[in-house]
Order: C-alpha cells, then sequence, then structure tokens
C-alpha cells in the first residue's frame, strides 16, 4: 500500500478547514449515493496572522507560498481529487474536491495508518467527521519540516498535545506575538455543513451544538476551542 507524507495545505482540506492558520473557515461535506464525498472549503487566513507570518518569515502573501497549480498537483495522486484551487486574495482561498469512497481508499496519510476516512467517513446511509486530538497529531508528525514550524510557530494545543485552556492559550499567544493575533483567533470560528445525498431527507443528526435542517445538519466552533482540543468532537448524519 502506498504512504505519501502531506502537505500543511493537505490537512486543511482533508479536515475541512481544521488549521491553525486561517482565522475564518467555512466548508461543506455533501455526501454521495456511491459513497464519494464532495467537499468546499473557505479560507480567510487573517490580517493579524499575514503580518505575523510576514514578520517571521519575510512574506504575508499566502498566495505567492503556495500557488494553485502547486495545491493542485499535491492531490493528483492522492484519495481527494482537487478540482479547484483559487486564491481570492492574498490570504482568501476557496478549495473544492471528492474524497473517495472509503474501501476506494489507499493512501496513507501517516505511517500508523491513517486515512482520509478517519476523519471524513461517508457510508450508504450516513456521513461521518470524526475530530481527535489523536489524529491530528499524528498528521502533524508525518508533515515535512517546513510545515511543521509554520505550526510549530503559534504553539496550538492540539498539535503539541500540550494541556491548556482556551485563556491560557490566548494569554501565550499574545504575548509572544500581540494583542491583535490574539483577538482576531478569539472572534474567528469554523464553520461546516454536512449534506445529504440528492434527493434524501435528514434523519438524525448527532453531535456537540449541531443543528439540523430539512436535508443538512450544520456546527459552528469557535476556532480557539478546536485549537485546544483535549477530547475527540464526532459528528454524524443518517438519512
Amino acid at each position: 500500500m502506498k504512504h505519501t507524507k502531506i502537505t500543511f495545505f493537505t490537512i486543511i482540506s482533508i479536515a475541512a478547514a481544521l488549521t491553525f492558520t486561517s482565522c475564518g473557515a467555512d466548508a461543506s461535506f455533501t455526501a454521495n449515493t456511491d459513497k464519494s464525498t464532495n467537499i468546499e472549503v473557505n479560507l480567510n487566513f487573517g490580517q493579524a496572522i499575514s503580518n505575523t507570518l510576514k514578520a517571521l518569515t519575510g512574506s504575508g502573501d499566502f498566495s505567492k507560498m503556495l500557488s494553485e497549480g502547486d495545491l493542485t498537483s499535491a492531490f493528483e495522486k492522492s484519495d481527494l481529487t482537487l478540482a479547484k484551487a483559487k486564491w481570492i486574495s492574498q490570504t482568501e482561498l476557496t478549495l473544492q474536491g471528492k474524497i473517495a469512497a472509503p474501501e476506494k481508499q489507499t493512501i496513507l496519510l501517516t505511517d500508523k495508518g491513517l486515512k482520509i476516512k478517519d476523519f471524513v467517513n461517508c457510508q450508504s446511509n450516513s456521513l461521518e467527521l470524526n475530530l481527535s486530538p489523536d489524529t491530528i497529531q499524528g498528521l502533524v508528525s508525518a508533515l515535512p519540516e517546513d510545515s511543521q514550524y509554520m505550526l510549530d510557530l503559534f504553539m496550538a494545543p492540539v498539535f503539541t498535545g500540550e494541556a491548556m485552556s482556551a485563556d491560557e492559550y490566548l494569554m501565550l499567544l499574545s504575548s509572544v506575538y500581540g494583542k491583535d493575533i490574539g483577538d482576531e483567533l478569539k472572534a474567528a470560528s469554523i464553520n461546516f455543513k454536512m449534506i445529504c445525498p440528492a434527493g434524501k431527507k435528514l434523519l438524525s443528526a448527532q453531535g456537540k451544538s449541531i443543528r439540523k435542517n430539512t436535508n443538512s445538519a450544520q456546527v459552528s466552533l469557535p476556532l480557539v476551542d478546536f485549537l485546544v482540543l483535549s477530547s475527540p468532537l464526532n459528528y454524524k448524519i443518517t438519512w
């Protein structure tokens, strides 16, 4: 079986905007009857983070750090086919793609055998999203050094494994990088929608703070709560 190391932006796509450097993220996961999953992710990296990155690395333009072509080619041999990668501005990115059905996935994301289905799992009558500190830390350990460096700069407990409250983390970050970045993160959220296949109606929705609609369910998670995540978050819809 193949093994591939993933880039920082692969995490963004696979985990539906479960990324540190995005200060605003909206993602949708649409189940298909063949058990594949369509995804769309819209990211806004925030001006304070862009300014901080520029001070640390010399560039705050995310679009120059990783081009649309680089993003597309990174997925050519993966279980996630990236149909679109578009930089709307220097700090805003849209991604669209399709995740292969679980039984058709062949690519290992880490040496521990993780696949995309461990995060997004579509079955004949259900769709699940699973966010676990253990699996996220496993992904981080498999990243190339430059991508690990990007994450290490911001010391997020969900990546380091260190126990810390949201207030403690924001205080730490503000003391190192300034109040603006702490305020930006505090105001940011990750919003995602889980959508039934075309023509199907939602039967049930499970998970913390999940809201149900006719054929979908939605969740809004404060970004800082994700960054200090210490226990798994699991979401599931059925139809």
